[in-house]
């Protein structure tokens, strides 16, 4: 079962998975729904799958949208926003789909993001 709590470890943010999985919320690249399991995509390429909805996560910090019903995308690991296929282009070949409806705050969002992140540099 999923228990997805954003607290605090070492300083930092991390998702909780049930009792002993603790995955640092800097290293998800995206999250998504597959059925009733929640598929976490790591930045490093590795995939962990738990029983589990996104609509039950609590909101994940500022680099983290809601692209689509079945996406949770942080946009530290998107490369660029296909605007034909209305998709996010991630790393590791990642791809996050975004509601059409959505693109224009999506591609705000990712703009306001690098341009945070150069000010954070």
């Amino acid at each position: 079962m999923l228990l997805c709590l954003r607290q605090q470890h070492h300083n930092r943010p991390v998702l909780h998975i049930g009792k002993e999985t603790v995955i640092p919320l800097s290293a998800i690249a995206y999250l998504e729904q597959q059925g009733h399991n929640i598929v976490v995509h790591l930045a490093n390429g590795e995939q962990k799958s738990y029983y589990g909805q996104l609509d039950s996560l609590a909101p994940l910090g500022t680099s983290f949208v809601r692209s689509h019903k079945s996406y949770i995308v942080n946009l530290d690991y998107v490369q660029r926003i296909d605007e034909e296929f209305s998709i996010f282009r991630l790393v590791n070949d990642g791809v996050a789909h975004i509601k059409k409806g959505l693109l224009p705050r999506m591609k705000r969002r990712y703009e306001d993001r690098l341009i945070e992140r150069v000010r954070l540099a």
